[in-house]
């Protein structure tokens, strides 16, 4: 039957055979019932993205559950239901390119130009190129390849 389902927090880490775990805590109860069941229901995927992509989905989804109850298989199969685990799966998608263009600016307006003592030191970042995320202990690996030019010129005070 209905189940009403709240979601509380999310853990996540890095995990073998190029997935990420994540942990997230789940409150559910029959529609109508008394009781609530509270567990953590963990999710673990791959992370895909397009080379030269920041966004970032899941593929390959797997649920396990850790409950308090007797009724906590409710959980599991709450996030084992494919409209959950799409909508889930769907949820976790995150496009990172606004963060990823902020920070080039940030980068390029750091090297731009630098005196030290006599000397100038002029810096252009030209290309730069992701390549396919990986999981990692702490989270996710983008590999960033970036090229551009540099100039010192000798400018005495």
């Amino acid at each position: 039957g209905p189940v009403t389902a709240r979601f509380n927090k999310i853990t996540a880490y890095g995990t073998t055979g190029g997935r990420i775990a994540m942990g997230l805590t789940i409150a559910a109860k029959p529609v109508g019932g008394a009781s609530e069941t509270l567990g953590i229901v963990w999710v673990s995927a791959r992370p895909v993205n397009d080379p030269g992509s920041q966004k970032v989905s899941f593929t390959d989804l797997e649920v396990r559950g850790n409950t308090n109850g007797i009724g906590g298989d409710i959980l599991v199969q709450l996030a084992n239901s494919p409209a959950l685990a799409e909508s889930i799966a769907e949820s976790l998608t995150q496009n990172f390119t606004r963060d990823f263009q902020k920070l080039l600016a940030k980068v390029q307006r750091a090297i731009v130009e630098k005196r030290e003592g006599d000397f100038v030191i002029r810096a252009d970042i030209g290309r730069v190129t992701t390549g396919a995320l990986k999981a990692a202990g702490q989270g996710l690996y983008l590999p960033v390849w970036a090229e551009g030019t540099a100039r010192v010129e000798y400018v005495p005070h």
